[in-house]
């Protein structure tokens, strides 16, 4: 075959394959009927080329409700009109299935006018005026050929909102795109907690961004851990998981933004100034933060001051359990075996090597009551905090009762022995010690 012959042949093979996509766009494909029909208008247009500015926006967009739980929108789509060699605007029905986005004539979705493959891309989100119209728009770039196809919307919330779906369903979400970066709260070792406000709605939030490159694999696992027990857990004295992004550099993880310090920062502030009554209130918010994890089966292993925060200044009812990447979920009899906690926290049973359960927790619960009624004593404690020393303390010594904090607080005594018994087995659990008559305090 000659090379002319070879080049005609290629040229026919094309043809007849534009013919065929030609044709089967005009094919009318019978889909199953879905069921949801709330849609929201949008405007949607290919990438405008320069002959495409003097093409006229649609005059009226017909406001219908919105269901964020939908994946369906009416919209306007730009395409090409053949017989007059340009393009028009037209509208459709749009339908996002997984990794494509489904276009039909009509909203009996019977009749599909084009499909877009969004398995490799990139989705970002951003604003353009045009026709004098200002629009927020949603970026498609495609991979293959890094060409851009672009939505526009009139509504800032119902771009975003679509923008996410899309991005969820190609694991390409962005936290910029729905989060705008505020004040730094805290620094820790590969992360930093920030304030941040959801462009949406304006709500505020906190934000703890994660440097995957300092991160040890052992360290990514406990992050993943921790992101699946905030996205379970949802209890008023637990911090909530907002909303979870990751790049490739980043991990972000939106909560709860709690302004209102740690307990350490409110035992500080309000030194000798804690009534017995407001530590039973804290010790009873706490302890039904722990009564809901234990109810998953689920042991925190690192209760201590700072890792319970305020939502808002001195207000107790806001309390929040947070740093769930170190808890473990037990089931029905098992124990845990690995030495977790912080030194002057731990229990006897971690000290001396022992598996054990739930009633760890207790006996930090227990640390953190005789903490708060003594304004910042702990009862087994060392000057350096040194992990060997306070652990002998622990396993040897008893806690003492100065009369300077317990006199005549004797229910209080009786609940600290019951919360602070080196014998794990003989230790009071998480129901008895809710229902305990020290509370009672609470109705004086």
């Amino acid at each position: 075959m000659s090379n002319e012959d070879s080049s005609n042949s290629n040229k026919n093979s094309n043809n007849a394959l534009l013919d065929m996509r030609y044709n089967s766009s005009k094919t009318k494909i019978k889909l199953p009927v879905l069921t949801k029909e709330k849609l929201t208008p949008m405007s949607v247009g290919f990438k405008l080329k320069k002959e495409d500015k003097d093409s006229e926006a649609p005059e009226e967009f017909v406001l219908c409700e919105y269901d964020s739980d939908d994946n369906e929108v009416f919209l306007y789509k730009f395409c090409d009109d053949i017989n007059n060699n340009q393009n028009i605007l037209n509208n459709f029905y749009a339908v996002l299935s997984e990794k494509e986005i489904l276009f039909f004539t009509s909203e009996s979705k019977n009749e599909l006018c084009d499909l877009w493959y969004i398995y490799k891309g990139h989705i970002s989100t951003g604003k353009e005026k045009y026709n004098n119209t200002n629009y927020y728009t949603i970026n498609i770039t495609f991979f293959t050929n890094n060409f851009v196809n672009k939505l526009y919307f009139l509504e800032e919330d119902i771009c975003l909102n679509f923008a996410k779906k899309i991005k969820e369903s190609i694991n390409d979400l962005d936290f910029n795109d729905y989060y705008e970066l505020n004040d730094k709260l805290g620094q820790g070792h590969f992360a930093t907690v920030n304030k941040c406000k959801k462009k949406i709605s304006g709500e505020i939030y906190a934000v703890k961004i994660i440097n995957k490159e300092e991160l040890k694999p052992i360290d990514l696992d406990l992050i993943q851990q921790e992101k699946n027990y905030l996205s379970l857990l949802k209890h008023p004295n637990i911090l909530s998981l907002i909303d979870y992004f990751e790049d490739k550099k980043h991990i972000y993880l939106v909560t709860e933004c709690c302004n209102g310090g740690d307990l350490i920062s409110f035992i500080e502030k309000n030194n000798k100034k804690i009534s017995e009554k407001t530590c039973a209130e804290i010790i009873k918010k706490i302890a039904e933060g722990i009564k809901y994890l234990n109810f998953f089966g689920i042991v925190h292993r690192d209760i201590k001051p700072e890792n319970i925060l305020f939502s808002k200044p001195d207000e107790i009812k806001t309390l929040k359990i947070i740093d769930l990447g170190v808890c473990q979920t037990l089931t029905y009899g098992e124990m845990a075996k690995e030495p977790i906690g912080t030194s002057g926290y731990i229990s006897p049973e971690i000290y001396s090597h022992e598996e054990y359960s739930f009633k760890t927790d207790i006996w930090s619960l227990g640390i953190i009551l005789y903490l708060l009624i003594t304004e910042g004593i702990l009862p087994f404690d060392n000057e350096n905090m040194d992990y060997a020393i306070i652990g002998k303390k622990v396993l040897c010594l008893q806690q003492e009762y100065p009369d300077e904090y317990f006199k005549d607080k004797d229910k209080l005594k009786n609940l600290l022995d019951r919360m602070l018994e080196k014998n794990q087995n003989k230790r009071i659990d998480i129901n008895t010690l809710l229902n305990d008559s020290w509370f009672n305090i609470l109705n004086s």
